[in-house]
């Protein structure tokens, strides 16, 4: 599933892109380190169930924009008008 969002990445040029850590074949972080590879800019966010302290720093490594836990209700919502409305 991660290869095949970096390829839509490509192939759509989304204003935003989510991930999930945990995905077959590619997970979350190898997904947004090739897409942000991908000559153009585009913010992704990572939606992990739980966003450890790991996960949140390899995510920052990676150039992901924010990284939102699943069990925060509505704040990937939130998270998603600011950046919309900044793009």
């Amino acid at each position: 599933m991660g290869k095949k969002r970096v390829a839509r990445a490509t192939e759509l040029r989304p204003d935003l892109i989510i991930l999930d850590v945990v995905m077959p074949r590619m997970d979350g972080l190898g997904a947004a380190q090739a897409i942000n590879k991908l000559p153009t800019t585009v913010p992704i966010v990572l939606n992990p169930f739980c966003g450890t302290p790991e996960v949140k720093l390899a995510a920052n490594r990676l150039g992901t924009c924010r990284v939102v836990d699943k069990t925060k209700p509505g704040s990937l919502i939130s998270v998603v008008e600011k950046l919309l409305s900044t793009a």
